[in-house]
Parts: C-alpha cells; sequence; structure tokens
C-alpha cells in the first residue's frame, strides 16, 4: 500500500512538471512587484493624519485646567525590601544583585513612571578612592521592559551581575538609587544597606 502510493505520487509530479505548474525561474513574470503598493501607503498615511487631526481637534477643545493637569504626581522613589544579592545558580556563590525601585506618586501608589535610572553600589568600608565598586544605568525605554508584578508587588526589577564587584568582600554594602522622571524633570534618590547573606 505504501508502495502505491508513492507511485501515485511519483506519476503527479512528473505529470505537473509537464503542465508547466512546476516550471522555475522561466515562469518568473516580471511584472509582478514584491513593494508594498504604493496606493496602500498612501491611504495608510491619510488614516494616521486623519487620527492625528482628531487628536487635536479633540484637546483643543478641552478647558486649558484639564490640558494642564499632570498625568501623575510622582513625590518619591523608594528601594523595594527584596532588594538583594543572589545566587541565581545554585553554586554557593551569589554573583547577581537584584534591585527593586518603586516610583510612588502622592497617593502613595506605586505607579509605571518612566523615567532614567542609575543605580550605584558601594562598599563604605573602603576609602573614598575605592567604595564605589558599580555603577548602571538604565535609559526609559530600557527601564520600560523592567515592570515586574508579582505577588501584589509592584516595581521595577534591575538585575545586575556583581560577581566581580564584591569577589572578596563581606560587607555590608549601600546600593543607591537614582530616578530621573522624564515627564516632568523631577530626579529622585534613596539607598538602603544590603547584607551579603
Amino acid at each position: 500500500m505504501r508502495m502505491e502510493r508513492m507511485v501515485a505520487l511519483l506519476a503527479m509530479t512528473l505529470w505537473l512538471g509537464g503542465c508547466g505548474m512546476l516550471e522555475g525561474p522561466d515562469n518568473f513574470d516580471p511584472e509582478i512587484s514584491l513593494e508594498p503598493d504604493p496606493n496602500q501607503k498612501i491611504a495608510t498615511l491619510q488614516a494616521e493624519n486623519e487620527q492625528l487631526r482628531q487628536q487635536v481637534a479633540t484637546l483643543s477643545e478641552m478647558p486649558e485646567s484639564i490640558r494642564n493637569t499632570p498625568l501623575y504626581n510622582l513625590k518619591a522613589v523608594k528601594l523595594g525590601n527584596y532588594s538583594g544579592f543572589y545566587d541565581k545558580d545554585d553554586d554557593d556563590s551569589k554573583e547577581s544583585l537584584i534591585v527593586y525601585v518603586k516610583p510612588i506618586d502622592d497617593d502613595g501608589d506605586v505607579i509605571k513612571a518612566i523615567g532614567q535610572v542609575e543605580v550605584e553600589l558601594w562598599d563604605l568600608n573602603d576609602g573614598p578612592d575605592e567604595a564605589l565598586l558599580g555603577q548602571w544605568s538604565l535609559e526609559p525605554a530600557e527601564l520600560k521592559e523592567q515592570w515586574y508584578a508579582s505577588f501584589g508587588q509592584l516595581n521595577y526589577r534591575l538585575v545586575s551581575k556583581v560577581a566581580n564587584e564584591i569577589e572578596g568582600r563581606s560587607g555590608p554594602f549601600t546600593v543607591k538609587v537614582t530616578f530621573a522622571d522624564v515627564a516632568y524633570g523631577k530626579v529622585f534618590h534613596d539607598q538602603a544597606v544590603i547584607e551579603l547573606k
């Protein structure tokens, strides 16, 4: 039965080839373009333009008091309680620093404010020239990807490899965070002491 199917398939392939249905590059039609249709591009741009025109009209009709109302009012940025060092590969060596950053509005709620973040890791037991162990920053687009929600926790979750920075040290360490809110230009700072447990 299997041999009969193979023979039938081979016969069909040969027949289609003879009919010109399986021809190669000689069957190429130069009049067919793979480029997008210019009319379609124009229609898409016209639709986008109309949407923007409607948005401008809607905004211009709103009272000035509403237009000038801030989208949010960021009051503070706090480091989360679970910030610390972690052994991600279970080799008894803590190589990762996870920093939880919570932007907080004037109602006390954690919000997904967009900003530029800088994290610093310090060992204040060292002299002034050696105390700063590492410094990392994320641009707003990168930070947006780090939003983390789990078990009622809302925050940015920033992970940095720090095995080289903390090697041979026992701590305690200080983590400092600077958050520059790009919407309103405010800058917030927080810091916490983190033990190497």
